[in-house]
């Protein structure tokens, strides 16, 4: 019998873990896994005392990748800490929308390049996602993304996942350019009285197994959904074999 799934994720936000997971357990379909969030985290002692703690948001995002390559000696695959001896997998996540933004914008100084904002005209979304996913790979010190290591892209944000595994039904959410909806999370405010839920993690956690399920019609629809999963499932491959 193998052994599980070692999975690393580098979030956002708490509810992009969650969501991360869920999607995880569809695409393992029953197999079992490890699942930890190194960012945000509540305390360093996964890489030491000396590895500082960075808030939420792209910004922590951002920091967190900064300080794994500088402890790299410049960059993230040299990170001895980040070994195939602790994960299998690493996940770095960043919604697409931080393409329009700037580094000023969330107090972040000296950046390596000056390379935000990204965005491109959307659709097709990818065009925004390649970009920026150039700009992440540069907080990594990386010019290619490492072996075992996926990286994670929604368009424009994680809520545009969220919301079309949940309301099917949902005209806004099945047009051909919901991946270019500027606020998807303004969407979820606008739902009937009903509907609604908050972005908070009770009411993720809630809905977890819910998301998991409907992954296959998500990725069916989304594009960079499709992507997440097609380097996912060629990771794993890579990974056991």
């Amino acid at each position: 019998m193998s052994e599980p799934l070692r999975i690393a994720v580098v979030v956002e936000g708490p509810t992009d873990s969650i969501v991360l997971e869920a999607i995880v357990r569809s695409l393992l379909a029953g197999a079992e896994f490890e699942f930890d969030t190194l960012q945000p985290a509540e305390d360093s002692a996964v890489f030491g005392a000396n590895f500082r703690l960075h808030g939420p948001g792209w910004g922590g995002v951002y920091h967190w990748s900064r300080q794994a390559t500088e402890k790299g000696d410049g960059s993230l695959s040299s990170f001895s800490k980040l070994s195939p001896s602790k994960w299998d997998l690493l996940i770095i996540h960043v919604d697409a929308d931080v393409a329009d933004k700037t580094y000023a914008s969330t107090g972040i100084q000296s950046p390596p390049q000056n390379d935000l904002p990204c965005a491109k005209p959307c659709p097709p979304s990818h065009h925004t996602t390649d970009a920026l996913r150039k700009v992440l790979l540069g907080w990594l010190g990386e010019e290619s993304c490492p072996p075992q290591t996926i990286l994670c892209t929604p368009s424009k944000t994680m809520d545009a996942w969220v919301l079309t595994a949940i309301f099917p039904d949902n005209a806004i959410f099945q047009q051909q350019n919901w991946e270019c909806h500027p606020d998807p999370a303004g969407q979820l405010k606008a739902l009937p009285q009903g509907q609604r839920f908050s972005k908070k993690i009770r009411d993720y956690r809630e809905r977890n197994q819910e998301i998991s399920q409907a992954w296959p019609r998500v990725s069916g629809t989304l594009t960079e959904a499709a992507r997440f999963q097609e380097e996912f499932l060629h990771a794993i491959h890579v990974d056991r074999h």
